[in-house]
């Protein structure tokens, strides 16, 4: 299946009470159904890679091992575009 690289702006809200949210930018790998004329098209499936920036795999690690954080995926910053 076709794939895209993609990059979208994140909003990591803890689950306890009194913690702080974070903005980042989400690296994410994304199938998706090409379009009538051969674009990207529907979003299948979409997985985190990382974030951007040198800590990108450690606050992937974070966020992503046990269930203390919600990300909610915001607006795209890159146009679609196959991976080649």
């Amino acid at each position: 299946m076709p794939h895209c690289t993609v990059r979208y702006n994140v909003r990591l809200v803890p689950k306890a009470i009194d913690g702080r949210a974070m903005d980042a930018v989400g690296i994410f790998y994304e199938e998706r159904a090409p379009d009538l004329l051969g674009e990207p098209g529907n979003l299948l499936h979409r997985r985190l890679v990382t974030f951007s920036g040198a800590a990108g795999y450690a606050l992937r690690d974070m966020v992503t091992r046990g269930n203390d954080w919600k990300m909610d995926v915001l607006g795209r910053i890159d146009p679609l575009k196959w991976d080649s």
